[in-house]
C-alpha cells in the first residue's frame, strides 16, 4: 500500500500537551513507546493549508489531540482554530485521509523530540545517545551505525536527498536519516550545517513548527 504523502505546501506541527499560560516542564514529561518510537503520553498535532488563510492574517488550522498507549494512539479531540470545523474537516479529509493522521502526527512529534535541547531536558532521552526516531515501518537496527565525516561532498549528498524529498512532498530530514541509516538527530545536525553553509538556499519546506 502506498504511503500517504503530506501535501508539500501545508504546514504541520506537533507539541506535548500542557496547561495554557503554564511553561512546559520537559523534566516531568512522560514518554510512551508506540511501536518503535517514544512520544509524549498526551500531545497535539496541527495542520494548516494555504486555502485556510486566504484573505486573512489569522492563524487557522485543525488541531488534533492524542493519547499515546503501547497499543497506539487514541484520538481524543479535533478542534478548529479560527475556522469552521464542520466546513473544513471534510475538505481536509478529502485531501489527507484520516487514517494517515496518526502516523503523520507521530512522525512530527518524534521530529520535535529530536531537538538536542529538548533531549537534554527529557529524562527518558537525556541518557540516550540516539533519539528513538525509528521509522514506523522499520524494525530497530542492532548493527553498529556507520560513521560519516562531514565533508563538502557529504553535505552535497545530504542536500540532494533533502531537496528530492521536498520535491516529493516527503519529510526531508527523515529522508536524510533513512538514506544514510542514522538517527533523526544526526540527520538534523547535517541539515543544519548545510543550511548554515548556504547550501539549502531556495529550498522551501514547511514541516513542523518552523520551516521543517
Amino acid at each position: 500500500m502506498q504511503k500517504t504523502q503530506f501535501p508539500h505546501d501545508w504546514i504541520s506541527s506537533a507539541w506535548p500537551k500542557h496547561e495554557l499560560n503554564v511553561p512546559l516542564d520537559l523534566s516531568a514529561m512522560k514518554l510512551v513507546q508506540v511501536g518503535y518510537v517514544l512520544v509524549p503520553e498526551y500531545f497535539s498535532w496541527s495542520l494548516e493549508a494555504p486555502e485556510m488563510t486566504e484573505g486573512t492574517d489569522d492563524v487557522r488550522g485543525i488541531i488534533v489531540s492524542f493519547k499515546a498507549t503501547p497499543d497506539g494512539l487514541e484520538t481524543m479531540m479535533i478542534l478548529g482554530a479560527n475556522l469552521d470545523l464542520e466546513e473544513w474537516l471534510p475538505w481536509v479529509i478529502a485531501r489527507l485521509p484520516m487514517e494517515s493522521w496518526k502516523a503523520l502526527a507521530t512522525e512530527e512529534m518524534v521530529r520535535w523530540l529530536a531537538d538536542d535541547e529538548v533531549r537534554l531536558l527529557v529524562p527518558q532521552l537525556a541518557d540516550s545517545s540516539e533519539t528513538p526516531a525509528i521509522s514506523l515501518t522499520k524494525k530497530p537496527q542492532t548493527a553498529k551505525p556507520r560513521r560519516y565525516k562531514i565533508t563538502d561532498r557529504h553535505l552535497k549528498e545530504v542536500v540532494g536527498v533533502y531537496t528530492e524529498a521536498v520535491e516529493n512532498g516527503e519529510p526531508p530530514t527523515r529522508a536524510v536519516a533513512d538514506r544514510f541509516e542514522v538517527a533523526h538527530s544526526t540527520a538534523a545536525k547535517w541539515v543544519g550545517r548545510a543550511r548554515r553553509d548556504g547550501l539549502l538556499e531556495g529550498v522551501a519546506q514547511k514541516w513542523g513548527a518552523s520551516k521543517e
